[in-house]
């Protein structure tokens, strides 16, 4: 498999920036360059610079700024072709309006935009406007009380261990590539780590001793992950054997690197990831989130408990790890068949002793009704004995 995918003659993007969509190196990481926001300092580009300055004084995260920052700019660009060019002409007819256009507007794949991207959307505004109210930029807030389109809560697809492994076997181990790749599809499947959290490990974040790795997570929450003994082994190979010779930095921190000693993108790892997939005979929709489902749900089935698998996906509710629950079917069997009341029953019903069978005494003879001892049995009677009586009659 091709470390630089199907754009061979093209460089990757910039040491510390991550791709998104874009194939040939993804958008720049400045959305709003100084010389965009020089030329409308009053108008959409002002306004979301002090928006984007105001989330970094929050301490939001890069990624959390570039998401809403992402969904304002789509609304600044729809909002001017219809003639709106600052936040205090927006009113809640016009949010209305975008929304109706959310729902309709076709996205990536020739699809219409998902509930989860509509909601995004709906929420970037939301945030927006409260800026846009505490800073005077409007008077009142349109987008009070707007409401996100609900989003369903779908079970998460995962692999089974058997899929898994056939999965973690693809990578081709004569090539560099192939170690350096079975290393971080280990540490997926072992740790659960996001694909962000993986590509994002430094050299001193992993304690093999400990069978640990430091991982940042999302919000900047750090936590320890497990690191299984078989990922620390793969780990240990691609360290010696692989990445002392693409290193071109000794100060390089990033763990995981490519043959040119550039930092692994998120693209190019989700693209081989779902190549090794396919190679597997696995055809579900997902990617590098897929061993982070498989890890998640194989502890479920083993009996470990909610609340440490909470702690090792660094879920800051226990309703989002709740939902491994549902994919455990062993479990919810177990537990059907040990509380159920009909259930319990049954079981009780089985253990209890068995009585042998009392056989009823015999029943005397009916006595005749008054019917049965009526006229007409003695008329029977009478009538037999006159048919009886009728040759000596005759002689």
């Amino acid at each position: 498999m091709s470390e630089r995918g199907p754009h061979q003659g093209q460089r990757g993007p910039r040491r510390g920036i991550t791709q998104r969509n874009g194939r040939q190196g993804g958008p720049p990481r400045d959305l709003l360059p100084p010389a965009v926001v020089a030329a409308d300092p009053a108008g959409w580009a002002g306004q979301l610079e002090g928006f984007r300055s105001a989330c970094r004084v929050r301490q939001l995260s890069e990624t959390t700024i570039d998401g809403r920052l992402r969904s304002l700019l789509t609304f600044a660009a729809w909002a001017r072709d219809r003639g709106v060019v600052h936040a205090a002409q927006v009113t809640r007819p016009v949010l209305e309006a975008y929304q109706y256009h959310l729902s309709v507007r076709i996205g990536w794949g020739g699809r219409v935009l998902g509930a989860a991207s509509q909601a995004n959307a709906v929420h970037a505004l939301a945030a927006f406007f409260r800026y846009a109210v505490r800073t005077g930029l409007t008077a009142s807030n349109p987008a009070a009380d707007l409401e996100a389109p609900k989003v369903i809560n779908r079970i998460p697809e995962a692999l089974s261990a058997t899929e898994a492994e056939r999965t973690l076997a693809q990578p081709d181990l004569s090539m560099l590539e192939g170690l350096r790749d079975r290393a971080m599809l280990e540490i997926l499947y072992s740790s659960g780590l996001r694909r962000k959290e993986l590509l994002g490990m430094r050299r001193d974040d992993v304690d093999g001793v400990a069978g640990v790795v430091r991982v940042l997570g999302k919000g900047r929450k750090e936590r320890l992950a497990p690191l299984g003994a078989r990922a620390r082994g793969w780990l240990d190979r691609y360290l010696v054997e692989v990445r002392p010779h693409w290193v071109r930095d000794e100060r390089e921190r990033l763990l995981f690197l490519t043959a040119t000693g550039r930092p692994v993108t998120m693209d190019m790892f989700s693209d081989r990831v779902k190549q090794y997939l396919t190679q597997a005979g696995i055809t579900r929709r997902g990617g590098c989130h897929l061993f982070r489902h498989a890890m998640a749900s194989g502890l479920m089935e083993s009996g470990c408990d909610l609340r440490l698998i909470q702690v090792m996906l660094g879920h800051a509710s226990p309703l989002t790890t709740a939902r491994y629950a549902q994919i455990s079917t062993r479990h919810l069997i177990a537990a059907h068949t040990a509380f159920h009341p009909a259930e319990v029953a049954a079981r009780e019903r089985l253990a209890a002793p068995t009585r042998p069978r009392e056989i009823p005494p015999a029943m005397p003879p009916a006595m005749p009704t008054a019917r049965e001892s009526g006229p007409w049995p003695v008329e029977s009677a009478a009538s037999d004995q006159q048919e009886t009586a009728e040759p000596d009659d005759v002689a």
